[in-house]
């Protein structure tokens, strides 16, 4: 491993635990008057990701992994090029999945309540 990718890699260490330990307080308090426990974090949390700076963090690592596979004739850094751009991708994604199956478990609990109702009488 040279000086560099060590270097490279201690830092990205560094990032993930500063990361984490600027999101652990608010994790750890999370409450919202709604009642749903963590919303709000998750909320902003999503919307970081899904603004300028996942945008900006995708681009980076996708850069990164191309430097990878051209310069270092390094096949992981194709991977990395695909990772950075399922990094961007993610947040939406995980909200077109997760409003979808909002809907159905709604529409399956009107149902369900609605069926109720009509063979109580």
């Amino acid at each position: 491993m040279t000086k560099l990718s060590s270097k490279l890699w201690m830092f990205s260490l560094v990032a993930l635990v500063a990361a984490v330990a600027m999101i652990a307080p608010d994790a750890a308090f999370a409450q919202t008057s709604g009642g749903s426990v963590g919303q709000g974090l998750f909320t902003d949390i999503q919307g970081l990701i899904q603004g300028n700076l996942g945008v900006l963090a995708g681009l980076l690592i996708s850069l990164f992994g191309l430097w990878m596979w051209l310069v270092q004739q390094s096949s992981w850094g194709l991977i990395i090029v695909i990772a950075g751009a399922a990094l961007t991708a993610f947040p939406g994604i995980y909200a077109g999945i997760s409003q979808g199956i909002d809907n159905a478990f709604s529409d399956i609990q009107s149902d369900a309540s609605s069926a109720k109702k009509n063979g109580s009488n």
